[in-house]
């Protein structure tokens, strides 16, 4: 898996969050839809009385910011409602009564969940959701970049709504983290063949009254006998 280069990232921070991950590590990245403006998102984040913070938010503009540190764990996953539990980690956490708060990243996005994003929007969570998956040894596929809906489908149903392009992104940062390996260089061209073709003999002979005359056309010479 190819590690690649940081995205540009401002720290914004947020006091509502948990220090550590209960001896735990990331396993999954859990998008969200802000329902909102970047700015209220994080006058909302830095306020204590909110109880609410994720580790990322991005702005339409593309603008990347950090709330929470990744060893640390962000209050944005912890109600569980009608989970995924095809989702083999969600569905272990679920039964072992783990927080997923303690096991995600959580990345929050600005807009609402009926409006697609704005490409600028669209490449920064791409380059920062490749970046963590290479940094935490997060797969890139369907079962660890998921939805807050397939965590709690019953109050956050509609988060990030139905324009998030999940298939495209999973599919291009798989894509930045295995790029298919360079096609193999070709087999040098054989030597050609020794010939086994005799050389030509491009000699003659003329006899005239019994002198040999022998004409060498190769040569250009002329040899009596």
């Amino acid at each position: 898996m190819i590690q690649p280069a940081a995205p540009n990232i401002t720290w914004d921070a947020s006091p509502n969050f948990w220090p550590g991950r209960s001896g735990r590590q990331p396993l999954a990245i859990v998008m969200h839809i802000e329902a909102g403006t970047e700015a209220g998102t994080d006058a909302w984040f830095a306020n204590v009385k909110s109880q609410v913070s994720a580790h990322f938010s991005i702005a339409k503009t593309g603008e990347i910011r950090q709330h929470v540190q990744e060893t640390d764990s962000a209050w944005a996953n912890g109600a569980v409602a009608g989970p995924d539990l095809s989702i083999p980690w969600l569905k272990e956490a679920v039964e072992a009564k783990v927080n997923p708060n303690f096991l995600t990243i959580s990345i929050e996005h600005e807009g609402y969940p009926d409006q697609p994003m704005p490409a600028a929007q669209t490449a920064a969570s791409l380059a920062l959701t490749a970046y963590l998956c290479a940094r935490h040894n997060i797969p890139a596929d369907a079962d660890h970049i998921i939805g807050h809906c397939k965590i709690d489908s019953v109050d956050r149903g509609n988060c990030p709504g139905p324009t998030f392009p999940f298939r495209d992104l999973i599919e291009k940062a798989a894509a930045i983290l295995n790029p298919p390996a360079p096609a193999p260089a070709p087999d040098p061209a054989p030597a050609p063949a020794a010939s086994s073709t005799p050389a030509p003999d491009h000699r003659t002979q003329v006899s005239l009254d019994g002198v040999t005359c022998t004409i060498d056309f190769g040569c250009k010479s002329v040899t009596w006998s």
